[in-house]
């Protein structure tokens, strides 16, 4: 049985957490790799390369808390990053494409988030996402 990442991209608008969009099928892709260095899912026993998973954000959106909750028990490993920490981490993870160090961070802004560099403004961006087995 496989394991997948779901996940959302907020901004903080006024003080509150605004669902933005949701993860693209490129940035849903079965990869243990890039969902060890994300939560310490489906890693190496005892790899301590990850990122400990964080839990579900206090201040999380209301889109993505419903979403979240129609998971239930299937849901876990919830977690979360800015954007600014999580993007290096779907690049240097993708085996799809052997140039995807030729895309840049805009078009991979794009690609796995569904968003513009253009509109991303000050550091109050992040990414929401769980797995399911």
């Amino acid at each position: 049985m496989g394991c997948d990442i779901h996940g959302w991209v907020e901004h903080c608008h006024e003080g509150k957490w605004v669902a933005t969009s949701e993860f693209t099928d490129l940035a849903c892709a079965r990869n243990y790799e890039r969902f060890n260095l994300l939560a310490r899912v489906r890693g190496e026993e005892g790899d301590p390369a990850g990122i400990k998973a964080r839990g579900i954000p206090a201040n999380v959106s209301d889109t993505v808390c419903y979403h979240i909750q129609s998971w239930g028990e299937d849901g876990h490993s919830h977690s979360w990053l800015r954007l600014s920490k999580a993007l290096p981490i779907f690049m240097q993870t993708e085996h799809r494409e052997p140039d995807q160090a030729k895309w840049g961070e805009s078009y991979a802004l794009w690609r796995y988030f569904g968003v513009e560099r253009e509109g991303l403004t000050g550091s109050d961006w992040r990414i929401v996402f769980w797995f399911d087995n």
